[in-house]
């Protein structure tokens, strides 16, 4: 009996903590989808790609949904295609096509957002990188 009562107050605990947090605009779904969410909105794709310049990573980011595609860039176009076959590409864990709740959702849209930013900027660099005039 007391075991119930006890379990019935965690779980009534936990649903108004997680509506809570819904309700204070922080998306419903595993914390770990939250935080990847949040630390990937807080960077800035300009400066992760200049370091990763500097390790020597000229990988593009991916986004998985029905695939993995890098988002924001031509797959057709030949220093792209290089440069994935070569390197292969970076997987932003967690993102996916089966949306089952808020977290899912907005990792997904952040995901997207910072990756076309990042792939962007890094096939200019690509490009700039082949063009005669950068020798």
């Amino acid at each position: 009996m007391i075991r119930g009562v006890i379990g019935t107050v965690c779980l009534t605990l936990a649903a108004c903590a997680v509506s809570t947090a819904h309700a204070q605009g922080r998306p419903r779904g595993p914390a770990t989808l939250v935080a990847r969410a949040d630390s990937l909105a807080a960077l800035d794709p300009a400066t992760e790609l200049r370091k990763a310049i500097e390790r020597g990573d000229l990988r593009f980011i991916a986004v998985c949904g029905l695939s993995c595609r890098p988002p924001g860039v031509d797959l057709a176009d030949s220093a792209v295609a290089l440069a994935i076959r070569t390197g292969g590409l970076h997987y932003i864990e967690g993102t996916t096509d089966a949306v089952g709740n808020d977290a899912v959702a907005r990792l997904d849209g952040v995901a997207v957002k910072y990756a076309t930013r990042y792939n962007k900027l890094l096939a200019r660099r690509l490009h700039l990188a082949q063009s005669p005039d950068s020798t």
